[in-house]
């Protein structure tokens, strides 16, 4: 493969090497290879200069923060580990930064879903959110981990962060519901949409299924469709026209 021909007209390429350039004399450098190259390798640091200053705002929020990470681990007692990612090492910086302020439902929230990554709600007797949830005393709260699709949750893990964080004199349950939209075809054609929610606690496990698309009385099926489906003998009646 031939190689690229050098363009003394084009270069130097970085962008401060060009600026720097511009302050000299007219044609004073068009000719001289040397005197360009020197004008490269300064543009280049002043280059990777600007970039870090720019990049500098970024670095003073772990949530941003990159190659900064490590002066946040510093920061807050914690090893610098280079070895793992940027997403698991601010994981970590959140639950010792956020484990020092004051616990309210809000907070603890938002620390369970910057360390498991789903969305938490935090229910007491204060707040029965939106499940309604009533707690037999004052000093009990609920955390509803809330995911669309089916994912493993590692329980464990969970019950150790709310450990860490809740307040002594309480105590807590764990919901973890699943939300996800089904589909299911039907042999004559028709697409039924189900919408399925899995509540998954101590309790019992409720199942409510919510139909987006229905078979009317005009619609033709014959028997094996129908108890395909599970047609009720009241429905299969009244289909059939008696």
């Amino acid at each position: 493969m031939e190689k690229e021909k050098f363009s003394l007209e084009n270069f130097p390429t970085s962008e401060s090497a060009r600026k720097m350039l511009s302050y000299v004399s007219d044609r004073f450098y068009d000719t001289s290879y040397v005197g360009k190259w020197i004008y490269q390798v300064m543009g280049l640091e002043y280059d990777k200069a600007l970039e870090m200053a720019e990049d500098m705002p970024a670095q003073f929020f772990p949530e941003t923060a990159t190659w900064g990470l490590k002066y946040h681990e510093i920061k807050w007692g914690l090893p610098v580990r280079e070895n793992l990612s940027y997403e698991e090492r601010r994981r970590l910086i959140y639950q010792k930064r956020d484990c020092r302020a004051p616990i309210i439902p809000y907070r603890m929230e938002q620390m369970l879903q910057n360390q498991i990554g789903m969305a938490a709600e935090v229910s007491d007797a204060n707040d029965p959110g939106q499940f309604g949830y009533v707690p037999e005393h004052p000093n009990m709260f609920q955390v509803c981990v809330r995911e669309k699709g089916n994912s493993d949750l590692d329980y464990d893990r969970v019950e150790k962060l709310i450990q860490n964080i809740m307040q002594s004199h309480t105590m807590f349950s764990v919901l973890h519901r699943q939300e996800y939209e089904k589909n299911t075809e039907v042999y004559v054609g028709t697409l039924v949409s189900e919408y399925v929610e899995y509540d998954i606690g101590l309790g019992q496990v409720n199942r409510d299924i919510e139909k987006s698309a229905d078979i009317y009385v005009s619609a033709v099926l014959d028997e094996m469709v129908m108890e395909e489906i599970g047609v009720s003998e009241r429905s299969r009646e009244q289909l059939n026209g008696g």
